[in-house]
């Protein structure tokens, strides 16, 4: 059985050799849209999202040796907006869902008051900001 590990440990080194050792050219894999994509140099290290923003990513470069030109970014900043002010329907309301529809909600009971935010709409907004009273809420999906 120590055979065994040490064939296994042998390996697991000799990948992690060969991963730590193995270099891209930074000029021939710069498509960041942005300044001093590969990690040459001194900085600053810029990146530039689909949306044309701007982002100096140094830090991240130099501190943790991330490569600025494999970050990846989503839709950008405000991309989704969130619900501001939301509307709730009470019982008595038309348009109520009846006793055999279900629903998959995250809840809140804040100050006496219940409301109930339905995943189905979660997932077009991500963001509710809601108010209770004096007391504000953010819900996130």
């Amino acid at each position: 059985m120590r055979y065994h590990k040490g064939i296994w440990g042998g390996l697991l080194v000799l990948f992690l050799l060969a991963g730590c050792s193995s270099a891209t050219d930074p000029a021939a894999n710069n498509s960041n849209n942005g300044s001093n994509g590969g990690n040459s140099g001194d900085g600053p290290f810029i990146i530039t999202d689909r949306t044309g923003k701007r982002w100096d990513v140094t830090h991240a470069v130099k501190r943790y040796n991330f490569e600025a030109d494999k970050f990846q970014f989503g839709l950008g900043p405000n991309a989704i907006p969130p619900i501001e002010e939301p509307r709730f329907f009470s019982p008595e309301d038309p348009g109520w869902p009846g006793p055999e529809q279900t629903f998959i909600v995250i809840g809140a009971n804040i100050n006496g008051h219940t409301r109930a935010y339905p995943t189905t709409i979660l997932k077009s907004f991500e963001v509710v900001d809601d108010q209770f009273g004096e007391d504000y809420l953010a819900v996130t999906y």
